[in-house]
């Protein structure tokens, strides 16, 4: 291809020095197939081949002209290479059916009153050759400062480009299916790709600058502004100020906005993506540059239900990515940030607003962190270091009234405060959010993490390996998992209604919190409550630690380690498993339904304990108050249970022989039971058992391996009590009542004010059997049924004696002495009282009796003004 001499126009007059004289040139053929024909101010280039190249000294329209195409289909192309020396004006009307190429070293102007009607349009002022362009490789490349300018209006039904070192677009482009690309550079490659266009840009250029402050509408593909400049780190080199519609349905999916070297974009205006996406990926509206600024009045709007856009930096040596927003509307489902910084306007200027389910921010550097809150003037953004992060308090209040992402693997960190209504930090490093949050809701994820100053939200969720609360949150949901470790300091003071506390080792000791209700699930937990507290589940993998200032309730305390509850205030409990147990109130009372502990169990309430089902190794319930049993309880360990007054709860229906309708205490150690009040109990089984009521003991049975020791100073009450191999002891200082067999392998012994015999239906009679010795003392009168003693028998009496059955001491003595002593019956029908020791009845009145005789002793029997001797019956 024969050469030709580039001539640069700096200036855009000198597009318009000419235009009164313009008329269309003398054209040649080159290559192909085809003729020109001029008639008038009408000119027609009829091509009778696909591609056809057209030489012209100058090729332009006059605002009278017409220059027609007829091509013979909508993908024939025709290359207009202008080789004269002024650039090319096309200010009338130019028409083709195919794809038309406008090449011109020294510009091409599109005037104000222009009508361009086309299938596609390429107009360059860089340079393809004809071998490329006839081969289909469409690789423009030159080095001119020559502009290309739209003024007018180019309605294509595919794509319009043009390429150049400065592109301008004044006027309309409109595309009904194709793509629209404006891109400034030394090196441009085109391929057409359907009704689209591809373009890429090959090399940079000094001077590169797209400008479009007109309208480019692209009803179903794309639209692309594009520049490569070289060494413009503090020069615009693209600035969008117009309107941009694209229906987004090419390969690009939408808009974008680009500067693929240095520089700064300029996204203003009012860009939007129209109509509903069909089937495919989402569309977006894209900006991408070392620098971007969205200026004041900006518009950018998706449609689509899962349509973003996306504002993505690239750092060139010697200064860092960052995006600045003026006073800007997004619509979007989301935006996506990439940037090292991200600026606002000065503090008088209006903030962008934002419409997005969520916006996204990440670093362009990979491992970089960033400090909220540092945000640098608008003027030194050159200087920025990337890697270094700056977000400005502006950009997190505003983008905060959405749902704000900040994704990072570097450190991020807060000077003062964070203002934002919803504001999500994510990473593998460290957050530090010493200065505190202000907003609705804050998640944050990392490495480790600090929260200090003063937070307010209504949720606020943080999830690292380390975490550290060191000021005030107030929140009305809580979520802290720390992976490793979660903790207090002294300056902490968490008021939440919902706290969820999970991970390693929970340590919320110190300072003061009051949370509403919490659920835990850790290896081992640590918590201090200020106020009242509801907790629905706490597991924990080690040791439990609860203290609470005011009154606690929990569904569920689950550890493998010990438990231990401390609350100023009543202490409610569902389940409770442990190894060890340790519930206590220390103002008010403290009750649970289920207790399994592997060790031992102690249960301390001030005013009241109220236990339900257990079962430890060992069991103290303790109380200045009533203590309730309100379920069975059977414990391997010694029991221990003090009150003032100590009930075992009505469990069963109906009374049997062997099982009362009260709670049963059971275990295979000692128990002890103290009231100071009344004692009434179900039955009591143990290796001892020794049951103390400061007014009246009432308990149904009691059996023990060891010794049984029952006392009630107002009085006792027993169906039944056996001490197999021990002593088995009754006293009160009122009445002692029992209606069924005492029995002991030691000694029993019976002291009351009244001494009661009364049979009950359905129970062995209440004979008393001590085989170590029988001692029983009425007070006031004692009313006996039987009783048989391996040893000495002794019943006395200030008041009457009664018996109904035999009263045998096969191992020693038996005596009886009381006011009376009556063995009830007659005739042959009193019963005997035997020994095979000696037998002694004294009484103030004469006593009535039935046989009395000893074995080897003597039988004396005495009474006033009456004495006899009574000889053995082997001796009479």
């Amino acid at each position: 291809m024969p050469g030709f001499f580039l001539r640069p126009i700096v200036l855009a007059t000198s597009l318009l020095a000419a235009q009164q004289a313009l008329a269309v040139g003398a054209g040649a053929i080159q290559f192909g197939n085809g003729s020109i024909v001029k008639d008038g101010a009408v000119t027609t280039v009829n091509q009778k081949t696909d591609k056809m190249v057209v030489l012209w000294g100058d090729m332009n329209v006059a605002a009278h002209e017409t220059l027609n195409f007829a091509q013979p289909g909508k993908t024939a192309a025709v290359l207009n290479r202008v080789i004269g020396a002024d650039p090319t004006q096309i200010l009338g009307a130019l028409n083709a059916s195919g794809r038309v190429f406008i090449v011109n070293p020294n510009g091409i102007l599109i005037g104000n009153q222009a009508k361009v009607n086309v299938g596609s349009l390429v107009a360059s002022s860089l340079n393809v050759s004809d071998s490329d362009f006839l081969a289909g490789r469409l690789n423009f490349s030159g080095n001119t400062q020559a502009k290309v300018v739209n003024e007018g209006r180019i309605d294509a039904t595919e794509s319009v480009a043009l390429l150049g070192q400065r592109v301008e677009n004044r006027g309309t482009i409109h595309s009904q299916r194709g793509s629209v690309a404006l891109a400034a550079a030394d090196g441009v490659s085109l391929a057409f790709a359907g009704n689209g266009l591809q373009v890429k840009l090959t090399r940079g250029s000094l001077q590169a600058l797209v400008e479009s402050g007109g309208m480019i509408v692209s009803d179903n593909g794309d639209v692309m502004l594009s520049a490569w400049a070289r060494d413009a780190l503090t020069r615009a080199v693209v600035n969008q100020t117009g309107k941009i519609e694209a229906g987004g349905m090419g390969q690009l999916r939408g808009i974008r906005i680009a500067s693929e070297g240095s520089g700064t974009v300029t996204a203003g205006g009012e860009m939007r993506v129209t109509g509903s996406p069909a089937n495919g990926p989402e569309r977006s509206i894209e900006v991408s540059a070392q620098g971007i600024r969205i200026a004041d009045g900006a518009r950018l709007d998706t449609a689509g239900a899962q349509d973003s856009i996306k504002l993505h930096t690239r750092p060139q040596a010697g200064g860092a990515g960052h995006v600045t927003f003026g006073d800007a509307t997004f619509k979007a489902d989301y935006v996506d940030i990439v940037a090292d910084n991200v600026l606002t306007a000065a503090a008088d200027a209006g903030l962008p607003t934002f419409s997005a389910g969520a916006i996204v921010l990440s670093a362009q550097n990979a491992k970089a962190g960033y400090v909220l809150n540092r945000a640098p003037d608008a003027e030194s953004m050159s200087t920025l270091v990337g890697g270094t992060g700056s977000v400005s308090s502006g950009f997190l209040k505003a983008a905060g009234e959405q749902n704000l992402w900040i994704v990072s693997q570097g450190t991020v960190s807060a000077l003062g405060a964070v203002n934002a209504s919803a504001l999500s930090l994510a990473g593998t490093a460290d957050v530090d959010l010493s200065g505190g949050f202000n907003g609705k809701q804050l998640n944050a994820w990392g490495n480790s993490i600090k929260l200090g100053g003063t937070t307010q939200a209504d949720s606020v969720s943080l999830a690292a390996k380390d975490v550290t609360l060191d000021g005030i949150v107030a929140t009305s949901r809580l979520d802290v998992d720390g992976y490793a470790r979660a903790q207090t300091t002294d300056r902490a003071a968490l008021s939440t209604g919902t706290a969820n506390l999970s991970g390693g080792q929970i340590d919320f000791s110190r300072g003061t919190h009051t949370l509403k209700h919490v659920d835990i699930d850790a290896n081992g937990a640590r918590l201090s409550l200020a106020g009242d507290t509801a907790i629905g589940r706490a597991k924990s993998r080690g040791d439990l630690t609860l203290r609470s200032a005011g009154k606690l309730v929990a569904d569920t305390l689950d550890a493998s380690g010990n438990v231990d509850v401390v609350a100023r205030g009543d202490a409610s409990f569902g389940n409770v498993s442990g190894n060890g147990v340790a519930l206590r109130s220390t103002d008010g009372k403290a009750a649970y339904a289920r207790l399994d502990a592997k060790s031992g169990a102690s249960i301390n309430g001030a005013r009241g304990v109220d236990a339900g089902q257990t079962n430890a190794s060992s069991l103290t319930l303790a109380s200045d108050g009533d203590v309730r049993i309100g379920s069975d309880l059977a414990i391997r360990g010694p029991v221990d249970i003090s009150g003032r007054n100590v009930t075992a709860a009505v469990v069963r229906d109906g009374d049997t022989q062997d099982l009362s309708t009260r709670a049963r205490l059971s275990s295979a150690n000692d128990v002890r039971v103290a009231a100071k009040g009344n004692a009434t109990l179900g039955n009591v089984g143990g290796q001892s058992v020794a049951l103390a009521a400061g007014e009246q003991l009432d308990v149904a049975s009691v059996a023990a391996q060891r010794d049984v020791t029952l006392d009630g100073k107002g009085g006792v009450s027993v169906r039944r009590a056996e001490a197999t191999r021990g002593a088995l002891t009754l006293n009160s200082d009122g009445r002692v009542r029992y209606s069924g067999p005492l029995v002991a392998n030691g000694a029993v012994s019976v002291r009351g004010g009244e001494v009661v015999a009364a049979r009950d239906s359905g129970l062995p009679a209440p004979v008393i059997i001590g085989w170590g010795g029988i001692s029983v003392h009425g007070v006031h009168s004692v009313d006996l049924f039987a009783a048989h003693s391996g040893g000495d028998l002794r019943v006395t009496s200030d008041g009457d004696i009664r018996f109904t059955g035999g009263l045998w001491a096969q191992g020693g003595s038996s005596s009886l002495h009381g006011k009376s002593v009556t063995a009830v019956g007659s005739g042959p029908n009193r019963l005997s009282i035997y020994a095979t020791g000696d037998v002694s009845v004294s009484a103030d009145t004469a006593p009535t009796l039935g046989a009395v005789y000893s074995r080897g002793g003597a039988v004396r029997v005495t009474y006033p003004a009456q004495s006899a001797q009574i000889r053995l019956a082997d001796e009479a």
